[in-house]
């Protein structure tokens, strides 16, 4: 909705633990100390050592399960996409791709050390 341009500096994602995943009917989180993402829009999941990817939307919090498998991993890296999507690498090799929806807010990024992302 308001964009995330593929300049955005997002290295001080790295290296933050997930401590907690919280799935609701209509978002997912992922938290670590003092910050986390909530994810309100699509988004697809690319567990550790497998070939399938989960496709979450709202009203299916089953399929965003596997997520629980990033307890205690830490972000490796973080990137935008030109076209708007937003890639997190864990350091157990899974993958989670946030796609911006065009007329809703997709995301936020909050860490206390800086001002939040919202996107």
């Amino acid at each position: 909705m308001y964009g995330l341009s593929k300049e955005t500096d997002l290295s001080f994602l790295v290296g933050k633990q997930i401590i907690q995943v919280a799935l609701g009917l209509y978002d997912v989180q992922l938290n670590w100390r003092g910050g986390g993402i909530s994810i309100w829009s699509k988004f697809t999941f690319g567990p550790a050592g497998s070939s399938d990817h989960i496709v979450w939307t709202q009203g299916n919090p089953e399929a965003a399960c596997c997520t629980a498998g990033l307890l205690r991993t830490t972000i490796a890296g973080a990137e935008c996409t030109a076209e708007g999507t937003l890639l997190v690498r864990f350091s157990d090799g899974s993958l989670l791709e946030l796609f911006e929806d065009p007329l809703y807010e997709s995301f936020s990024i909050n860490d206390k050390n800086r001002l939040g992302i919202l996107i």
